[in-house]
């Protein structure tokens, strides 16, 4: 490999991406398959490109940019993945909202659905996956 290729570990193995590649993507180009069953989505609904980045189990290798110095490994074909060290996890705050309605989705009904509760007073919270 020369100097300027940019690669990332998956079991020990380095694989080889260009800049905007997922984890996903430099995988399946290098011939590697996180999984048994293989990929099915590439846009994050799925089970089967989760793996072990950086020692944090349950990633979607679809989601995740690919960066130089990633350890990547898939899940265990035969269980669960190890829980991580509790002393890897950080610390997260706790916010409790309370609303009236939740909307799922910021589709055109989603959106309309929410802007309907809002007219009417109500409040409202939306909440969409790819946004």
């Amino acid at each position: 490999m020369g100097s300027d290729v940019t690669t990332f570990m998956y079991e020990d193995r380095a694989v080889e991406y260009s800049g905007s590649d997922s984890v996903l993507v430099a995988l399946l180009r290098a011939g590697e398959r996180p999984s048994a069953g293989g990929t099915l989505c590439l846009s994050g609904d799925c089970p089967f490109c989760l793996c072990i980045v950086d020692g944090i189990a349950y990633v979607r290798a679809c989601q995740t940019p690919a960066n130089t110095g990633l350890d990547v490994w898939p899940h265990p074909a035969d269980g669960d993945p190890p829980l991580p060290d509790a002393r890897l996890s950080s610390t997260v705050e706790l916010i409790t909202v309370h609303t009236e309605v939740v909307v799922i989705g910021q589709g055109s009904s989603g959106r309309e659905a929410g802007e309907s509760y809002e007219v009417a007073g109500r409040s409202v919270m939306a909440f969409e996956a790819s946004r």
